[in-house]
């Protein structure tokens, strides 16, 4: 071999560990990136979960809500049981009036016949 095959064999060699130290280095970034990944992937997934689970129950919610709810009929049937109200209200009211009219009768019948008796 002379010394320019040397040279070149040398050259060769030098080369070939460059190429394999940037593979190793890119190998290497390419395995911290891929945990760096997984890590975050797994981050994700747990968040997916728990936006999951606040999703169903928002959903039992709903449902819940929705046998509650306030419709026409509710509001028609809450009219009547309002007038109803004021209507026994109103008769309560005449009949206290009837009696006090009654008790106001009495009395002064019988203060009169109190009066009648003194003189």
């Amino acid at each position: 071999m002379s010394g320019s095959d040397e040279k070149v064999g040398m050259y060769e060699r030098h080369l070939q560990t460059a190429i394999q130290v940037f593979i190793i280095a890119i190998l290497m970034w390419f395995g911290t990136k891929t945990i760096a990944t997984s890590d975050t992937v797994i981050r994700l997934e747990l968040q997916v979960a728990a936006l999951n689970d606040k999703f169903v129950e928002l959903q039992a919610v709903v449902a819940a809500t929705k046998n509650t709810r306030y419709t026409e009929a509710d509001a028609i049937n809450d009219q009547r049981v309002h007038e109803l109200q004021e209507q026994m209200q109103a008769n309560r009211i005449i009949l206290l009036e009837d009696k006090v009219k009654e008790i106001r009768v009495y009395l002064t019948e019988e203060m009169n016949w109190h009066r009648s008796e003194k003189k």
